[in-house]
């Protein structure tokens, strides 16, 4: 068994990283892997794997690909954080752990992931909890799509400073400001402290957190290509497959991120068990705001896998 503090960093190698992951549980029980959004990282879960792991499963918490104690292994490799890419890296993972199925449970770009899992590599998916609905993306609809609101217009603030070339010389010089109103603005009715920021903010450090942002936030609103050796799956994920496996959709009711409209009417998309679960006074980060139903609507969903 693992303990139930923090647990050691460990790290495997995949095609192009040096994955780091933290891991809770006993190592032959049925396994869920809990992936961080941006700017985040595996903190946010902390009130999550440890009662999981409680449950007798085994929790692995990775930091994604420009976070934290995650290398690229060589500098000749893309610092590429577009769908395709963050959802093939599970995969590896998974593999260089030689588990064969797992229950995602992800929020933003960990929940995309998820989604882009469940809906490329569905065999390897137990069930799912993805935090804001159906995220797979278009590109080049997102970049010419209208928000519904001026108020969801101005939320997406961040977006368009990165596709500046101010938002490289912010993200060098005013990392920490940045990210910290980021998550006072995605989560209003959330007081966290100064230490539980500062915690998370370590993995920012990561020499090549910038560069992967960057490329994450110009290739989501097309502004720049992505990798061609990915494109057959992206056309994939461009045809809004649909996701046959168990879902449970958590939805804040305060994430200006996603408004409520944004995750309603998703049924369509998901052809397996599905409910959405609304979250009341919680905004884009669940696991942070109201760990216990996370705890709670994972367990639920690995039940209706069975």
């Amino acid at each position: 068994m693992f303990g139930f503090g923090r647990p050691e960093v460990k790290t495997v190698v995949t095609s192009e990283l040096e994955f780091a992951y933290e891991e809770y549980g006993a190592e032959n029980a049925d396994v869920v892997l809990l992936l961080h959004g941006w700017p985040y990282d595996p903190r946010s879960f902390d009130k999550v794997a440890k009662p999981l792991a409680k449950q007798g499963l085994r929790v692995i918490v990775p930091y994604l690909r420009g976070f934290g104690p995650t290398k690229y292994r060589d500098a000749t490799i893309a610092r590429n954080a577009q769908q395709s890419r963050l959802g093939a890296d599970i995969v590896e993972l998974m593999d260089a752990l030689q588990i064969e199925r797992a229950t995602l449970v992800g929020y933003d770009w960990g929940g995309r992931a998820a989604c882009v899992v469940a809906s490329l590599w569905p065999e390897r998916v137990r069930a799912l909890i993805s935090m804001n609905g159906y995220t797979v993306l278009d590109p080049q609809t997102l970049a010419t799509k209208l928000p519904r609101t001026m108020e969801e217009l101005a939320q997406q603030w961040y977006r368009h400073v990165m596709q500046l070339p101010l938002g490289e010389t912010v993200l060098q010089e005013r990392r920490v400001e940045f990210t910290k109103q980021c998550w006072e603005m995605w989560s209003p009715n959330w007081k966290f402290s100064d230490g539980t920021f500062a915690d998370a903010a370590e993995s920012f450090g990561n020499a090549d957190w910038m560069a992967t942002t960057l490329q994450q936030y110009r290739w989501r609103t097309a502004m720049i290509a992505g990798d061609p050796s990915l494109e057959e799956m992206e056309a994939k994920l461009r045809s809004k497959p649909r996701i046959a496996v168990p879902t449970i959709v958590l939805t804040g009711d305060d994430d200006p991120l996603y408004p409520l409209y944004t995750t309603e009417g998703l049924e369509a998309q998901f052809v397996g068990p599905y409910e959405r679960v609304l979250l009341r006074k919680v905004g884009h980060c669940p696991p942070y705001e109201e760990p216990d139903a996370v705890v709670e609507a994972t367990l639920e969903v690995m039940k209706r896998s069975r």
